[in-house]
């Protein structure tokens, strides 16, 4: 039914080439097939049709994503930035694959402009703190992983991360805090807690 349905769509697009919606939806088709490539191929002259629309531009970016072309989800990411500077959405895309690419300074920049657009984002300071934690400065991550946990202190995902980073740099009472924190919030945690008994025994060990 679905092969049938290309067909169609691909004879409809030889009569008719400049419909983006022809276009867009046998990418779609393709997309849902996991034809990464091809669906790639048709979202991208959707694009070229219709080429100020800043939601068509991150669809391609994601096709990409799927296709593993990193380096065209950038491209048009960054055109989804361009065309709606203040979507929370479009700059975290960005930022994410600025991060995958190993481009840490504009995946930092591009985060702190999310953070400045949703400063009361956990997930926005939590972002920024894998990128300033990847570019070695562990102290401005930790800030930004404390600000992520006062938004959302139950978050088991950012805890955790926040804790490698402590106990990367021998914050020990910073972690064994945050594991205080968490576990008021969830007491049945037993991941948590026994993370707090391994950080005190470190301590203990560090401390002779």
């Amino acid at each position: 039914m679905d092969s049938t349905k290309v067909s169609q769509l691909e004879s409809q697009i030889v009569k008719s080439p400049d419909k983006p919606e022809l276009h867009m939806e046998l990418a779609n088709l393709l997309f849902k097939q996991e034809q990464f490539d091809q669906a790639l191929l048709y979202i991208e002259k959707a694009f070229e049709l219709v080429p100020d629309h800043p939601q068509l531009a991150t669809q391609v970016g994601m096709m990409a994503v799927a296709a593993k072309d990193n380096a065209k989800a950038q491209k048009y990411f960054e055109k989804a930035v361009d065309l709606n500077p203040q979507s929370p959405i479009c700059l975290h895309n960005l930022g994410l694959v600025y991060a995958s690419r190993e481009k840490l300074d504009k995946a930092s920049s591009t985060f702190q402009r999310l953070v400045a657009l949703e400063p009361d984002s956990a997930n926005a300071h939590s972002d920024l703190a894998v990128i300033l934690d990847a570019k070695g400065d562990c102290d401005e991550a930790c800030k930004e992983f404390e600000k992520a946990l006062q938004i959302k202190p139950d978050d088991e995902n950012i805890t955790a991360s926040y804790l490698q980073v402590c106990l990367r740099d021998k914050k020990y009472d910073h972690a064994i805090r945050a594991c205080d924190d968490f576990i008021k919030i969830n007491p049945g945690n037993n991941k948590i807690i026994s993370l707090k008994k391994q950080i005190e025994d470190l301590k203990s060990a560090d401390q002779g």
